[in-house]
Protein backbone atom coordinates (compact mmCIF):
# COMPACT_ATOMS: atom_id res chain seq x y z
CA UNK A 1 0.00 0.00 0.00
CA UNK A 2 2.91 2.31 0.62
CA UNK A 3 4.14 1.67 -2.92
CA UNK A 4 0.65 2.36 -4.30
CA UNK A 5 0.50 5.63 -2.37
CA UNK A 6 3.93 6.59 -3.67
CA UNK A 7 2.84 5.94 -7.26
CA UNK A 8 -0.31 7.98 -6.69
CA UNK A 9 1.62 10.92 -5.26
CA UNK A 10 4.30 10.76 -7.97
CA UNK A 11 1.55 10.65 -10.59
CA UNK A 12 0.35 14.08 -9.55
CA UNK A 13 3.21 15.59 -11.56
CA UNK A 14 6.37 17.47 -10.79
CA UNK A 15 4.69 20.89 -10.47
CA UNK A 16 2.24 19.59 -7.87
CA UNK A 17 5.06 17.85 -6.02
CA UNK A 18 7.20 20.99 -6.04
CA UNK A 19 4.33 22.91 -4.43
CA UNK A 20 4.07 20.28 -1.69
CA UNK A 21 7.76 19.64 -1.09
CA UNK A 22 8.60 18.72 2.48
CA UNK A 23 8.81 15.94 5.01
CA UNK A 24 5.73 13.79 5.53
CA UNK A 25 4.87 10.80 7.67
CA UNK A 26 2.94 8.09 5.87
CA UNK A 27 1.65 4.96 7.52
CA UNK A 28 -1.58 3.09 7.88
CA UNK A 29 -4.15 4.82 10.03
CA UNK A 30 -4.85 3.87 13.60
CA UNK A 31 -2.60 3.05 16.50
CA UNK A 32 -1.57 -0.19 18.12
CA UNK A 33 1.13 -1.69 20.30
CA UNK A 34 3.65 -4.26 19.11
CA UNK A 35 1.78 -6.80 21.25
CA UNK A 36 -1.58 -6.01 19.62
CA UNK A 37 0.06 -6.13 16.18
CA UNK A 38 1.60 -9.56 16.90
CA UNK A 39 -1.73 -10.85 18.25
CA UNK A 40 -3.48 -9.66 15.09
CA UNK A 41 -0.95 -11.57 12.97
CA UNK A 42 -1.09 -14.79 15.01
CA UNK A 43 -4.84 -14.64 15.63
CA UNK A 44 -6.27 -17.44 17.74
CA UNK A 45 -3.55 -19.97 16.90
CA UNK A 46 -2.22 -21.70 20.02
CA UNK A 47 1.37 -21.33 18.81
CA UNK A 48 3.33 -19.16 18.91
CA UNK A 49 2.20 -17.76 22.21
CA UNK A 50 2.33 -13.95 22.30
CA UNK A 51 3.10 -12.42 25.70
CA UNK A 52 3.07 -8.68 26.33
CA UNK A 53 6.13 -7.14 27.97
CA UNK A 54 6.97 -3.63 29.07
CA UNK A 55 9.35 -1.65 26.88
CA UNK A 56 11.75 -1.50 29.81
CA UNK A 57 11.96 -5.31 29.69
CA UNK A 58 13.22 -5.19 26.10
CA UNK A 59 16.24 -2.89 26.17
CA UNK A 60 17.61 -1.58 22.88
CA UNK A 61 20.63 0.62 22.12
CA UNK A 62 18.33 3.33 20.76
CA UNK A 63 16.10 5.32 23.08
CA UNK A 64 12.48 4.94 22.06
CA UNK A 65 9.59 7.27 22.84
CA UNK A 66 6.89 5.94 25.13
CA UNK A 67 4.27 6.78 22.50
CA UNK A 68 5.61 6.68 18.95
CA UNK A 69 2.59 6.91 16.66
CA UNK A 70 3.18 8.79 13.40
CA UNK A 71 0.85 11.70 12.65
CA UNK A 72 -0.14 11.51 8.98
CA UNK A 73 -2.44 14.56 9.03
CA UNK A 74 -0.04 16.74 7.04
CA UNK A 75 0.21 14.13 4.28
CA UNK A 76 -3.56 13.62 4.18
CA UNK A 77 -4.18 17.37 3.85
CA UNK A 78 -1.51 17.86 1.19
CA UNK A 79 -2.40 14.90 -1.03
CA UNK A 80 -6.07 14.33 -0.23
CA UNK A 81 -6.00 10.70 0.83
CA UNK A 82 -4.95 8.41 3.65
CA UNK A 83 -3.84 4.81 3.80
CA UNK A 84 -6.34 2.30 5.19
CA UNK A 85 -6.31 1.22 8.82
CA UNK A 86 -3.44 -0.97 9.91
CA UNK A 87 -5.89 -3.84 10.48
CA UNK A 88 -7.19 -3.62 6.90
CA UNK A 89 -3.64 -3.35 5.55
CA UNK A 90 -2.54 -6.37 7.61
CA UNK A 91 -5.52 -8.40 6.42
CA UNK A 92 -4.61 -7.59 2.83
CA UNK A 93 -0.97 -8.58 3.39
CA UNK A 94 -1.95 -11.87 5.02
CA UNK A 95 -4.46 -12.67 2.27
CA UNK A 96 -2.16 -11.97 -0.69
CA UNK A 97 0.53 -14.46 -1.67
CA UNK A 98 4.08 -13.18 -1.38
Amino acid sequence: MLAEATVRVAGSGTAALADRAGLYHLSSTGATSWYEFARAIVGDAPRPRVVPIASADYPTPARRPAYGVLDTTRFERAFGFALPSWRDALARCLAEPA
